[in-house]
């Protein structure tokens, strides 16, 4: 489905929103972002070889699309259709073979476009953190619309996913926000101690979120489902990507992971090594990619097994990724680069 794959990155839980991509950029201030991924390192899903794995994906070079700026989400509608926004409010779009140049699609003083979707090559939507939204026409951005209001989500909102044209939900601290052609009343999902990090709709009646107390919640219709428990360590959890109504996969820092077969959630219980995913995009139930925050490292995932760490080639941190199918990825960075991944 069109427009769930995308993953993002959420804010340092207790951190004010920055507009900074999060866990990626709280590391690098922390000087940690560029240490490697160990070769091997595993968690409890993952085994030395897969039983079958999708066509490797051949990396282009680092494209510096925004440099100076953080590629804070990126989207993909189809293999010839992706947006990225940025830390600074500018947006860019990918027609397959280049991107254009960025513009101000944002120009809110202070405010950051943290997340985007893109359901068709007409229609995307991102949305920053002051509570306002633009969006893509397939020609320009559209001027900045209030959707929050101030008393909602102090501190921004997190994400947004587009299962369809005009059919959209946005999260932020404890709400989420539905857009059918306007944007309707905020409707409280979860718990202020547990904010609402990153949603995934794979179709208009149909998404789950996940919070940063490890708590997914998933949204039948208009009634969202009472909150599942914590997972076995109650780590968190800053991304989800649910390619059907009947699978999704969560991930976050410390090996964190949790996956949705359309009736109840699985946790994983880290042990070895930890691994950090801080985003995760499905094109499909037998291929997600999972990025890290601590290093240009993929993980992709067959449907059983996620594989050993792998270079993209960027230099930096990777913030989001969007997966069309197995076929194609593209992966956003911290220092405004995109880098493409096609199969081979």
């Amino acid at each position: 489905m069109v427009g769930v794959r995308d993953a993002v990155v959420g804010r340092v839980p207790g951190v004010r929103r920055t507009g900074l991509a999060a866990v990626a950029v709280a590391l690098v201030l922390g000087a940690a972002v560029l240490a490697p991924v160990s070769a091997g390192a595993a968690d409890a899903t993952t085994s030395a070889a897969a039983t079958s794995r999708p066509a490797a994906l051949t990396w282009s070079p680092p494209h510096g699309v925004d440099l100076g700026s953080v590629m804070t989400s990126v989207s993909c509608a189809t293999s010839t259709f992706c947006a990225a926004v940025t830390r600074k409010g500018e947006a860019v779009e990918f027609d397959g073979r280049a991107w254009s140049f960025p513009v101000p699609a944002d120009p809110h003083p202070g405010n950051s476009l943290d997340s985007v979707s893109c359901a068709s090559r007409t229609f995307c939507m991102a949305v920053d953190t002051g509570g306002m939204a633009v969006s893509f026409d397939g020609r320009s951005w559209s001027a900045p619309v209030t959707f929050l209001p101030a008393s909602f989500g102090s501190g921004g909102v997190t994400s947004v996913s587009c299962a369809a044209v005009k059919h959209c939900v946005a999260v932020a601290e404890d709400v989420a926000v539905s857009f059918n052609g306007t944007w309707a009343r905020p409707v409280v999902v979860s718990q202020p101690s547990a904010p609402l990090w990153s949603i995934s709709c794979p179709s208009v009646k149909s998404c789950a979120a996940v919070t940063t107390a490890g708590r997914p919640y998933v949204l039948h219709g208009r009634k969202w489902s009472t909150p599942v428990a914590h997972g076995p360590s109650k780590q968190f959890l800053l991304s989800v990507s649910c390619p059907t109504t009947r699978f999704c996969v969560a991930v976050g820092p410390n090996s964190a992971l949790a996956q949705f077969n359309g009736r109840s959630w699985q946790f994983s219980r880290p042990h070895g090594q930890k691994v950090n995913r801080s985003a995760v995009s499905c094109g499909s139930p037998s291929f997600c990619l999972g990025t890290s925050s601590f290093s240009p490292q993929v993980m992709s995932f067959n449907g059983s097994t996620w594989s050993r760490g792998s270079s993209v080639g960027s230099l930096v941190a990777l913030t989001s990724v969007s997966c069309v199918s197995s076929r194609l990825c593209v992966v956003g960075a911290v220092d405004g680069s995109v880098v493409v991944g096609r199969a081979t």
